[in-house]
């Protein structure tokens, strides 16, 4: 095999991991987003994110359109370029109001539940446009994840 078809069966084997382990909703409409890879563009669940270096790719569990005022959870899952989970990994998350600039930035709560597999609780304190930001670090590298800002019902 010619290392130019190695490294496309790689992509596609990554695509197909992805999106056999996306969670998605039935009733989900959105279109994949296309997301910049490290050599080439792909299309990829709307769920899952590189991140700003491109060193690893996320999956989220949760809609943020789902999220309603009150105390919610969604499940981050962390895979590097191999597709492989990002064990030693560190996550830190901080949300906001950026319609509130007065408003201090807030970190979530973190339980690392298994290896690249972290769960994370938000306290939506109201209605209104909310913003999360996700940062990851391993081994002096750390990558930020700014997720699509979404709006709580009041």
């Amino acid at each position: 095999m010619t290392f130019v078809t190695v490294r496309a069966m790689k992509y596609f084997l990554m695509l197909l991991l992805l999106v056999a382990c996306s969670v998605k909703d039935k009733a989900d409409t959105q279109s994949p987003s296309v997301v910049q890879g490290p050599e080439t563009h792909q299309t990829l669940p709307s769920n899952v994110h590189w991140t700003s270096g491109k060193t690893f790719l996320v999956r989220v569990d949760k809609d943020a359109a789902t999220f309603t005022v009150g105390t919610m959870t969604a499940t981050y899952y962390l895979v590097d370029p191999s597709l492989l989970p990002v064990a030693d990994a560190e996550l830190s998350v901080f949300y906001n109001m950026p319609e509130m600039p007065d408003m201090p930035v807030v970190p979530a709560v973190i339980e690392k539940t298994g290896p690249g597999l972290f769960t994370v609780t938000y306290d939506i304190s109201m209605g209104g446009l909310w913003a999360v930001s996700l940062s990851f670090s391993r081994g002096g590298i750390t990558e930020k994840l700014d997720l699509p800002e979404f709006t709580v019902p009041e």
